[in-house]
């Protein structure tokens, strides 16, 4: 929290991108034989050096710390075209994490994204 403090929003933006396109890889490596362990019939956990985890946690949090960042410099209101940009990472996160299968992980990035970005293209004298 206190480097969040003393760095730029530009800074913090490469960071939301950066986070967001590893854990969209991890979340790919989830399905590579080597990578991927399968526990009771679904491949969604991923082993790196020892230590299993699962992407679709980090997901959740790329998806809110990408979409805060993003939104949040829109000061004027989104186009159309933005609007249709950020569903698409949204809607691809969420795909992602139905095919491990994990519905309810998927479930939660969509409202999770539907969230954020109904309350960014709400006008400010609502």
């Amino acid at each position: 929290m206190i480097y969040k403090v003393r760095l730029e929003v530009l800074f913090n933006k490469k960071i939301a991108i950066g986070l967001l396109l590893v854990s969209v890889l991890l979340l790919l490596m989830v399905r590579l034989p080597f990578f991927g362990v399968a526990a009771n019939g679904a491949q969604r956990w991923i082993s790196l050096f020892g230590i299993q985890f699962q992407p679709s946690e980090l997901c959740n949090f790329a998806i809110i710390y990408y979409l805060s960042c993003y939104l949040g410099e829109k000061e004027n209101g989104l186009t159309t075209k933005q609007l249709r940009k950020q569903w698409l990472f949204v809607l691809v996160v969420a795909f992602l994490v139905l095919i491990q299968p994990k519905v309810g992980g998927a479930i939660l990035i969509l409202v999770i994204g539907s969230v954020l970005i109904f309350s960014a293209s709400i006008h400010a004298k609502f």
